[in-house]
């Protein structure tokens, strides 16, 4: 057999990569030769625990990597932390560290830990957090929290900066280095805006599974969630649209056939699907009002008048800058000084509409501020003032509400001052080609403000979202298919942390 697999596959059994017999294990698969002895063989050998100890390898020897350039880093470690239950009904706690790296003085970060957790609360998240930090060796080294608005992270703050006091005998000041998800703001000032008050989210995020296994015995719940968001006003009709088209194979295929695609259905809870989903309708109002026409006896309600379709229009376009606001804040370089900037340019947003747009804006955008504006302002209060504006040129013409607020952002004078912070102030502002971050970390600009860079540099690594566990949970989600539902914990966390480390990476060593 030995000498069977080494004439015709060129492969020693005995030092063979497991990845090598996997690739010719599926190869025999495809042509229908599992049967076969040479087959039998790879099963023998790609055994649970031979998968299990190659993972295991290969996931501590990254782990030793990330946790030098960790334990090497001269800044505070920041972390976004989130909590995801998976298909497999397992409850995570993502763990992502962001950091400089000292010798390459670049933003780096990755996924620590996807380690259950028993539920929600504050005291179970620190339960599961803490050997996470000794683990790697960085709770001497924590600079600040991002997570969403939810309480129970307010919570886990306080329980942290407790025990950093008594038992490290480090200040941190759970109030100011607790930083709240720019993205989650966002959506919460935009649900209010979409729905002001008039729905429950709790209610919202329970009808989104109901809605897609709908049979004959759930007509009358169905018709009582089309009244209730019906309510919405324009938008709520173009939703219950969308649900009637998507409610049947036949409908599907009808509206098809008349607009080329679908429109896509809203996440109840994600303010921007509502977003894309009007976005992509307005594009195809003929053939949604044709198909509302063909079925007026089931849709007379939701027929979508001529001034339904303009306010569907306006409040498209006060919604598009916050879809843009949101992509400028997400990414692998986002950082907070993104945050500090978007905010600005959101509130004269606000102002904008109040003062000059019709009553559709005015009396939306009261709502949002009234719900938003809180913890906008929360976010405002705890974060130091940004340090480096980038300006953009572009012609005014093609300037949209973003891109102009922009501009009127960077005309402004800095008073001149004492210290070395309030010197960099004073002086004029000027165009720059890169992130805030990479500025400061340029050789130039720690020179001529040594003790100014390392606050500037500490600063603008935190995040401006908590979406790097959010990233950590799609992969997961792809990983945790049908066919992989018994998958471990610590292998999901295991594989996770590899390919986190491998897309951003943490995997290599450092070179000097």
């Amino acid at each position: 057999m030995r000498n069977h697999l080494k004439s015709r596959h060129q492969i020693s059994v005995e030092s063979a990569p497991i990845h090598q017999l996997q690739q010719l294990y599926i190869k025999a698969q495809s042509f229908g030769q599992t049967q076969n002895i040479d087959t039998k063989v790879f099963q023998r050998i790609l055994s649970q625990d031979v998968i299990d100890e190659a993972i295991e390898q290969s996931w501590q020897a990254q782990k030793d990597i990330v946790q030098k350039k960790l334990q090497s880093a001269s800044l505070s470690i920041h972390l976004s932390l989130d909590i995801w239950t998976s298909p497999n009904r397992i409850l995570f706690l993502g763990i992502c560290a962001h950091f400089v790296e000292q010798t390459q003085e670049k933003l780096c970060k990755g996924l620590l830990a996807l380690r259950t957790v028993g539920n929600h609360s504050g005291d179970e998240q620190f339960a599961t957090l803490l050997p996470v930090l000794k683990d790697y060796g960085t709770q001497q080294k924590i600079g600040s929290i991002i997570c969403d608005n939810h309480t129970t992270n307010d919570k886990l703050c306080r329980v942290l900066g407790n025990y950093l006091q008594e038992e490290e005998g480090i200040t941190w000041n759970s109030t100011y280095r607790r930083i709240f998800c720019i993205g989650h703001v966002i959506n919460l000032a935009m649900q209010a805006f979409l729905f002001q008050n008039m729905l429950e989210m709790k209610q919202l995020s329970s009808w989104d599974e109901i809605e897609t296994t709908e049979d004959e015995g759930q007509e009358e719940d169905k018709l009582q969630r089309q009244a209730t968001i019906h309510k919405i006003g324009p938008l709520g009709k173009l939703h219950n649209i969308v649900t009637h088209v998507r409610g049947s194979a036949d409908r599907t295929k009808e509206f098809k056939d008349l607009a080329g695609r679908l429109i896509p259905l809203d996440n109840r809870t994600k303010w921007n699907s509502w977003y894309y989903m009007l976005h992509v309708a307005l594009q195809f109002d003929g053939a949604i009002n044709t198909y509302t026409k063909r079925h007026f006896a089931v849709l007379k309600t939701e027929y979508l008048s001529p001034l339904d379709w303009e306010m569907l229009h306006r409040t498209s376009k006060f919604l598009s800058l916050f879809d843009r606001a949101t992509l400028k804040t997400q990414g692998d370089q986002a950082t907070i000084d993104n945050v500090l900037f978007v905010m600005d340019i959101i509130i004269k947003h606000f102002e904008k509409a109040l003062i000059q747009n019709g009553e559709l804006e005015k009396e939306l955008a009261k709502a949002c501020i009234t719900e938003g504006e809180e913890a906008l302002g929360g976010v405002s209060a705890k974060t130091p003032n940004y340090m480096v504006i980038q300006s953009y040129e572009r012609n005014t013409q093609d300037l949209n509400d973003f891109d102009l607020i922009t501009q009127d952002l960077g005309k402004f004078a800095r008073p001149a001052s004492q210290d070395k912070y309030e010197d960099y102030n004073s002086e004029s502002p000027y165009k720059v080609r890169m992130s805030a971050l990479t500025w400061w970390c340029q050789d130039q600009q720690q020179k001529r403000w040594p003790r100014l860079s390392y606050m500037a540099i500490d600063i603008l690594s935190i995040p401006a979202m908590s979406d790097e566990p959010e990233r950590a949970f799609s992969g997961a989600r792809r990983t945790i298919s049908w066919e992989r539902v018994q998958l471990s914990a610590e292998n999901i966390e295991r594989i996770e942390c590899l390919k986190t480390g491998k897309r951003v990476g943490l995997q290599r060593r450092n070179t000097s």
